[in-house]
């Protein structure tokens, strides 16, 4: 009879235990948005600035535009198995014309899990963000 009373109360606390650590992610977590898209928490960090300056040097690579990075104004994240995607709204100072002008620009950026990662510029356009 111990036995059985000692089993019971390993299961039951192993229940308990598993409960309350889901239920503390789920109420103590940052919302999550839908597709798994959370917000970037430190916009400072070397490495997602490093990938709007990547943006704004493909982007410049691809149309043969005069784009300077200027700073990351906001951004999300998608980790997926094998890759994790960036939309990242930055600001750029245009040197295209005889005007320079600051504009906001939303680019898609993805990044694949390889020996050595390999990014792509997804999308680059204007926004009013």
């Amino acid at each position: 009879m111990a036995w059985g009373q000692c089993c019971l109360f390993l299961l039951m606390s192993a229940a308990l235990l598993l409960t309350g650590v889901s239920a503390g992610r789920t109420m103590g977590a940052e919302p999550h948005m839908h597709d798994g898209w959370t917000p970037i928490r430190n916009l400072s960090d070397p490495y997602v600035i490093g990938l709007g300056e990547f943006a704004v040097a493909e982007y410049d690579k691809q149309t043969k535009e005069t784009l300077v990075f200027h700073n990351l104004v906001s951004g999300m994240i998608q980790e997926l198995v094998g890759a994790t995607n960036y939309q990242i709204v930055l600001a750029a100072e245009n040197r295209s014309g005889c005007l320079r002008r600051m504009d906001n620009y939303r680019a898609a950026v993805s990044v694949l899990v390889t020996l050595p990662p390999y990014k792509s510029l997804d999308s680059f356009k204007p926004t009013d963000v």
